[in-house]
This record gives structure tokens, sequence and C-alpha cells, in this order.
């Protein structure tokens, strides 16, 4: 950093000298020292361009950007959207003026309504209101139908549902999953539960596994697990604190949503994010299936990447694979 760098208000991560803006003393590449202004803690710009923890918008026009909060910004050709792992996307607008988040995912203009970086597809923006929140996703309903984030559900109002065993819905005829699935035909009320905590997006009866409404084909039910992720860290360390939304494993397949991922070598086989590309990834020995290769997954594979188990007990040092 520059010898005569200064803070860029309370707490924001954002700092200046007479030549670069930093954050959290990383170089913003591009940026202007002397024009830089703060519109929130997360949110700067300079005569060029606007910035999100140090991330350029690159906005097609700046004149009439707007910050809607540090999740939604506006300018009159797009509705830009950072997601929980600070990527930016961004979908066409159709309407600048009437635009208005309703939470960090949610936002509606008078035609339509957005979700993240997508729009909700016969969604009607007048009567849609958010129903449910959760961790990382969301139910809305308008005057005709619910959707689950930008997706139609199978239930045109969440009054007619009752919640049950905390991880599913039920009318008097059919189940449903917490994203409002209906379940497939043979389904076993009874003994149907969710398999690992992250969006319920597996679970399983005494017959079958189920990736969210769809039977897992072929998967030996008695040993099926959704597979844990790999969160990467660029000092060379790794955690597994969730489970997969789409690999699972059965102790002899390695499987993709609700079907076996071919080839897939089980041994070596992991998923997760890499804090160095800034992408999710899933790879094993022979090939990469989602990102690409980095040092940090080079080190993976290699089995030289420590695992960390817990902030609250005793770090227990282990390499992948072994």
């Amino acid at each position: 950093m520059g010898n005569f760098s200064h803070l860029i208000g309370n707490n924001t991560g954002y700092s200046a000298d007479k030549n670069h803006v930093y954050y959290h003393g990383e170089i913003i590449k591009g940026t202007n020292a002397k024009k830089i202004r703060m519109w929130s803690d997360d949110i700067a710009s300079d005569e060029k361009d606007y910035y999100i923890e140090g991330k350029p918008f690159h906005v097609s026009d700046y004149a009439s950007f707007r910050v809607i909060s540090n999740y939604w910004c506006i300018d009159k050709n797009f509705a830009y959207h950072e997601d929980y792992h600070g990527n930016i996307s961004r979908v066409k607008l159709k309407d600048y003026s009437s635009f208005e988040d309703i939470n960090d995912d949610y936002a509606t203009d008078k035609y339509q309504v957005y979700f993240r970086n997508s729009v909700v597809e016969g969604a009607d923006p007048t009567t849609f209101k958010l129903i449910k929140e959760y961790e990382s996703w969301n139910i809305g309903q308008d005057k005709n139908w619910v959707y689950c984030e930008n997706l139609k559900t199978d239930i045109k109002d969440i009054m007619d549902v009752n919640e049950f065993n905390h991880s599913f819905f039920v009318d008097d005829k059919y189940i449903y999953t917490k994203r409002l699935q209906r379940m497939p035909d043979g389904t076993d009320e009874q003994t149907l539960s969710t398999l690992g905590d992250y969006e319920h997006n597996w679970t399983a009866d005494q017959k079958r596994a189920y990736w969210q409404n769809k039977v897992v084909s072929n998967a030996d039910v008695k040993r099926f697990m959704p597979i844990n992720e790999l969160i990467l860290y660029k000092n060379k360390t790794a955690t597994d604190k969730r489970f997969s939304p789409d690999y699972g494993k059965d102790g002899k397949h390695i499987y993709y949503r609700n079907s076996i991922l071919k080839d897939a070598d089980y041994k070596t086989f992991a998923c997760g994010f890499d804090n160095l590309t800034n992408l999710e990834f899933a790879c094993d020995k022979n090939r990469f299936y989602k990102g690409h290769p980095s040092e940090l997954t080079k080190l993976l594979l290699a089995k030289k990447i420590r695992l960390r188990k817990g902030e609250n007990s005793k770090e227990r040092i282990i390499y992948i694979g072994q």
C-alpha cells in the first residue's frame, strides 16, 4: 500500500493513496483515487464505474446508475445483483422508474418480477409478495401461483398446504418437497426424511433416494448420502461444513442430481467452492465437471490441502483423500 494511504469511511475496507484505491489492502485496478466516493459500506465509485467489495460492476450506463441496496443496483438498461459468494450478475431491466427490491433476492418493476439474475416468468408484479425466506432460497406468491426462487411450483396457494416434519409440505392428496414440488407416486410418507442439511435437495424413504422430487436412478438407498462440499482457501486449507446440493454417492457411484455421473472416479471425486478462482468446482483425477484447474484444486487432488474440522473444537489436520 502507498505511504500516504488513508481509510475511506468507517469499517468499509476501502482505502486510497494518491495513486491507487484499495479494498482490504489489494489494489482495485483502473480506479481513480482522486474521484473515489462511498455510497454504502460496500459500494464505491469513481468517474468511470461502480465497485462492490472492490469488484467492478462494469455498468452499462454510468449516469443512470442507482444503488438500491447492497444486493441490488440498477441503471437504465440492467438490474445488477450480488450473490452470497460476492459475484456480480445482471438481468435486462424492463422499467427503470418503478424498480424496487423486495429482499436480497427478489425485486419487481411494474412489468415483471426478478429473482437474482433472472426473470420469474409469468409472475404478476402487482400482487407478488414474499411468503417464506430460508437461508439461501425464497418462496413467493402472486394472485395466480406460488413460486420457489424463479420457478413456478406445483401449488397455487400456500394456504392449501401444511408443513410436515419440518422438511416437507402436504395437502389432502400429495406430499411436496420444501420447494413445493410434488413428490412422485410411490413415495413413502411415513419413512421419508431429509439427507444432509443443505436446502433439502436430497431425501430418501425406505425404498428410494430422491434429488428434489426426482428418483435417483439405481441408487443404493441404504448407503446413499450427499457429498460434503469443500471450501478451498488461499492458505491451502479447506472446510467441509455443508453438503452439496447437486452431488451424492452411495459407496459405489457418484451421482449428479438424480443420475449416475458417468465415468466419475469414486475415490478422488471432490466438489465445492474455490476461493482462488471464485468458482464452484467438481472434479476427479481424470477431469473437471464444473470449474477449472487452479493451484488449489491441483493441491487438493494431490492430497496436499489441509482440512479444518470445526471452529469451536480442536483442529484435526488430515489430508483430502486419506
